[in-house]
C-alpha cells in the first residue's frame, strides 16, 4: 500500500510539474533518465489531454520554429541602415 501511494504521488508530481511550467512556445522534454519509464508513459495521456484542454497544440520542432518566425517581424539590412541613418 505504501509503495503504491508513493507511486501515485510521484505520478501526480510529474503531471503537475509539466502543467505548471507549460508556456506558449515551450517544449516539454520528458527526460526520465532511463530504467523504469512506466510513470512517464502513464503520465503522458493526462499531460497531453490537460494541455489540449488549455488550448495548447502539439507541433514538431521545425513547425514551432516556423511559427516563431511568422510571429517575429524580420528586420532587413535596408531597414536597419535606414533606421540607423535617421531617414
Amino acid at each position: 500500500m505504501i509503495r503504491s501511494t508513493i507511486a501515485v504521488l510521484q505520478y501526480l508530481k510529474l503531471v503537475n510539474n509539466v502543467l505548471k511550467d507549460a508556456k506558449p512556445g515551450g517544449i516539454v522534454l520528458m527526460h526520465d533518465g532511463g530504467g523504469d519509464r512506466s510513470r512517464t508513459v502513464k503520465a503522458l495521456p493526462q499531460i497531453i489531454a490537460s494541455l489540449k484542454q488549455r488550448g495548447y497544440r502539439f507541433v514538431t520542432i521545425p513547425e514551432l520554429l516556423e511559427i516563431q518566425v511568422q510571429k517575429t517581424p524580420l528586420v532587413t539590412t535596408a531597414q536597419f541602415h535606414k533606421v540607423n541613418k535617421g531617414t
